[in-house]
């Protein structure tokens, strides 16, 4: 495998890695606010 390939499958990893952490960081923001609104109605 030469350096540019090497380079840029790194690179692929880093973004695939930077957006799964995203949508988990989207995911659960969603969650804890779905979970506030069931909360504050029950209340």
């Amino acid at each position: 495998m030469n350096s540019v390939n090497a380079v840029r499958a790194y690179g692929c990893k880093q973004i695939a890695t930077f957006l799964k952490d995203r949508m988990n960081v989207e995911i659960g923001a969603a969650r804890t606010k779905e979970s506030r609104l069931i909360t504050s109605n029950v209340s």
